[in-house]
């Protein structure tokens, strides 16, 4: 337009030129600021497009045009641009939003919609306003442009945006020809003719500008009403459909909305619900806990969507089990509980029969390993028999065939021995009877114990054998050692006994990356290896790599699975790395806790011995005829009466015989370890024969463990005290004091002694005969370990018969000067049938030559 009718051919460009970048201008800030909104969509945009198209963009594109005014047409500039910034923005705040309503898809739509409105109040409408229009614009006497105005609202309340469009285009249409033709009350204002055109444009944008916000308004309530009806429509059909009980509870407990799914599941209809406390419906014994889950609800003390389970009562008096799912909101500003209620009554039946059917499993299994240890224990008596008549069957003079024979029950005896010895082991884990100590010891030293043991073993092989503990491994730590002992034994003899040539390496190291130092122990071999697919079955029970493994090297496949078990129980774990042909490395990894060197403390002053006033009756349980002849000895220093039983069951017989006749034992002192009733068996039935009237009887342990598991184990017993063994006359007869006197007159007694003691020798020489007994029995028992290491098979019940006379010596060679010899047996005692059948050999031969440079000293 601008180069068709501009009368200075050279400002046309610039005046097209400045309305483009006008149109520009406004369309890169609508489009920043209301990106894919509807312009004349509610009152918000509306009002962003008058500010920036009706304002902003004509104010910039003035500029340009009122400069080029000023040189092409000679007339002021602030009146140029005021001019152009007056008509286009009111033409572009007319033009646009009519042209918006006409051609935007929201609006066809309404116009469609508005087709069968115009045949009724709608088309009257319309009608309504041309009539006004032309009424106010063919007069010039009376200023009544404000007629138009209420007929356009009420068409826009009607037809919405399309209604308030084509009202402002017969508004324009009419109006416009009128004022261009002189007619109208706009006339009668005294302004040119182009100040006549501004004042309609004015006019024209007023009128606009307010039927838009009403036609936005109205928009917006019938899209908000639109998505309410659709809300409450889903909700509605949610509801109906779902099976789940969905419902509102306030928070005075009364429902104010139930699901149709009650009648399904409770066989009660939702208005019987609505307006009371489903509350009551509930089991008297549940309420407290629904309570305690509101309370924990509404203080956020639990999480939205925590659920609860109860039980509920249906319509017939039966209780459903419900599962709630619950979380807060506020309806009509009043807060509220949304809960969804499931009925989990054949999920809670399943449970119930999972649980069963696992207490079930569990109490099975239990008698299964109870099962097999007492098998096991008695099964090995019958082959101690055999074993041990079969070998001294190959002492007699046999044939060769007869020979040949008894070697093969005995060595079959002792691989059934072994077998049972892991079995038990097996069945006490899975009871859950084996614990695990903790207790201080020299880490390296026990490794490089038993790589000593089986050195042999390798040698025989022709392997190389390599123990590495690295500088940082702490040397004292706290742990099991017998268990870890036990662990590494079965690593290096799987290690050996795999291996046909190289060698087997242990490697003991820390590993300090984690936030807890692990220790880890390392048993690589260069043996046969195990094939990918097999590695983790190996620590099963019972499970070898390949069954050719156990037709070519022998073995259940238990050892593996027991050491896996052994470090899980000690808060650790084995795992392995294996190459088919190359070599397998097993890793221990252990939890390490460092155990500080304590200094040694002084030796206490040795106490005095006294001789009490009035002599204790003390019953002595003890089968070691040693030990009977030391400690009686011991207790006559003192001045007491004992009476010896050779076990636990000879105990509990002379006691109730004792207090049958009136003449009840003052003090007892047990030994834990006998035939036919241990001590702490022995203890447990005392204790049940005593009555409340009766006073409690004194029993006080001999024993050679003073760890704090054995201290503990005697006192769950009923065990009062404990004396360790190798026992000191001034310790034994200090317990006496302390323990038999329970009544004012021997209190008074022993005051009298303190007062007046009579002092006796402290050091205490046992006599001859003890003497003579002690030597025996130290002799005989180097003589079947020096034995034992020349055999050519050991068997488990040698095993066993040494470590009972292992746990003689080891009670009383204290008390004969020889402590360390003492303390020497009490360790082999511990270790010694962790000892594998293999190695048994080597290991006697160290501990002869051990036990002789103790007895020499």
């Amino acid at each position: 337009a601008s180069c068709l009718f501009c009368p200075v051919p050279w400002a046309a460009p610039f005046l097209a030129s400045a309305s483009i970048l006008e149109a520009l201008f406004a369309a890169t800030l609508l489009r920043r600021l209301l990106d894919g909104c509807d312009y004349v969509g509610s009152v918000r945009s509306l009002t962003i497009f008058c500010l920036i198209a009706g304002f902003l963009a004509p104010l910039a594109s003035g500029l340009i045009a009122a400069t080029v005014g000023m040189f092409a047409f000679h007339r002021p500039w602030l009146g140029t641009y005021g001019d152009w910034v007056v008509g286009h923005g009111l033409g572009t705040m007319i033009v646009c939003p009519m042209v918006l309503l006409f051609v935007g898809r929201q609006s066809q739509l309404s116009f469609k919609r508005m087709a069968t409105e115009l045949y009724g109040t709608g088309g009257m409408l319309l009608a309504a306003v041309v009539a006004a229009t032309v009424m106010v614009f063919w007069q010039q006497r009376l200023p009544l442009l404000f007629l138009p105005a209420l007929p356009i609202l009420l068409a826009t309340f009607k037809l919405g945006r399309p209604g308030a469009a084509l009202s402002i285009l017969c508004v324009a249409i009419i109006g416009g020809l009128a004022t261009a033709t002189g007619h109208g009350p706009i006339m009668m204002t005294h302004l040119t003719k182009v100040g006549h055109l501004q004042f309609f444009q004015f006019y024209l944008a007023a009128t606009f500008l307010m039927a838009l916000p009403v036609a936005g308004a109205l928009d917006e309530r019938e899209a908000l009403a639109s998505a309410l009806e659709d809300s409450a429509t889903r909700f509605r059909l949610i509801t109906e459909q779902a099976s789940d009980i969905i419902a509102l509870i306030g928070f005075d407990g009364i429902c104010s909305f139930m699901s149709p799914a009650s009648t399904t599941i409770l066989g009660i209809p939702p208005e019987d619900i609505v307006g009371t406390r489903p509350i009551d419906l509930t089991h008297l014994d549940d309420r407290v806990l629904i309570d305690q889950y509101r309370r924990d609800l509404r203080c956020g003390a639990i999480g939205p969507g925590a659920s609860l389970r109860f039980r509920m009562a249906r319509a017939d008096g039966a209780y459903i089990w419900i599962e709630a799912s619950s979380r807060l909101a506020t309806m009509s500003d009043v807060p509220a509980v949304v809960t969804v209620w499931r009925d989990v009554s054949a999920q809670v039946g399943i449970e119930a029969e999972i649980k069963a059917a696992r207490a079930e499993a569990e109490a099975a299994s239990a008698a299964k390993a109870g099962f097999l240890a007492n098998m096991s224990h008695e099964i090995r008596t019958p082959m101690n028999g055999v074993i041990g008549f079969a070998e001294l069957l190959l002492t007699s003079e046999l044939t060769d065939e007869q020979r040949r024979d008894a070697s093969l029950i005995a060595e079959s005896g002792r691989a059934m021995m072994k077998l049972l010895n892991d079995i038990l082991d097996l069945s006490k884990i899975e009871a859950g009877q084996l614990d695990v100590v903790t207790e201080p010891f020299d880490l390296p030293h026990a490794i490089k114990a038993c790589g000593k043991l089986l050195t042999p073993s390798a040698l025989q092989k022709q392997l190389s054998f390599a123990i590495v503990v690295e500088d940082k491994v702490p040397q004292m730590i706290l742990g099991d050692a017998l268990r870890i002992r036990q662990i590494v034994l079965n690593l290096l003899g799987n290690a050996i006994k795999f291996t046909e040539q190289g060698g087997v390496t242990v490697t003991v190291s820390i590993d300090d990356r984690m936030p807890e130092p692990r220790l880890l122990i390392k048993v690589a071999d260069t043996g046969i290896g195990i094939a990918p697919e097999r590695q983790a079955s190996i620590f099963e029970e019972f499970v070898q790599a390949d069954h050719s493994i156990t037709r070519r090297y022998g073995g259940t496949g238990l050892g593996l699975a027991i050491s896996n078990r052994l470090a899980k129980l000690m808060g650790g774990d084995i795992t392995l790395m294996s190459v088919p042909g190359s070599g397998t490395t097993v890793t221990v990894s252990l939890p390490v806790n460092t155990a500080a060197l304590k200094p040694a403390l002084p030796k206490a002053a040795q106490p005095t011995v006294t001789v009490a006033p009035r002599p204790a009756r003390i019953l002595l349980a003890e089968d070691h005829e040693v030990n009977q002849l030391l400690v009686r000895a011991m207790l006559a220093r003192g001045g007491h009466d004992v009476t010896i039983v050779v076990d636990g069951q000879a105990a509990v017989d002379a006691i109730r015989a004792s207090n049958g006749v009136g003449t009840p034992y003052d003090l007892v002192f047990m030994d834990m370890q006998m035939p036919v009733m241990d001590g702490l068996a022995a203890t447990r039935a005392i204790r049940a024969m005593e009555s409340p009237q009766n006073a409690r009887l004194p029993i006080i342990a001999l024993t050679a463990n003073a760890f704090s598991a054995d201290l503990d184990t005697c006192r769950e017993a009923g065990m009062d005290d404990h004396v360790a063994k190798p026992v000191a006359m001034e310790t034994l007869l200090a317990a006496v004091a302390r323990w038999s006197g329970h009544t004012a007159e021997a209190e008074a007694a022993a005051e009298a002694v303190i007062l007046a003691p009579v002092r006796v020798k402290t050091r205490f020489k046992p006599s001859a005969s003890a003497q003579a007994k002690y030597d025996a029995h130290r002799a005989a028992t180097l003589a079947m370990i020096e034995g034992l290491s020349c055999a050519s098979v050991v068997s488990d019940a040698d095993m066993a018969a040494v470590a009972t006379m292992l746990h003689k010596l080891a009670g009383t060679a204290g008390m004969f000067d020889q402590a360390a010899l003492g303390d020497e047996a009490s360790v082999l005692e511990d270790h010694i049938l962790t000892w594998p059948e293999h190695d048994r050999q080597a290991g006697f031969l160290k501990a002869a030559e051990s036990l002789r440079s103790r007895a020499a000293a």
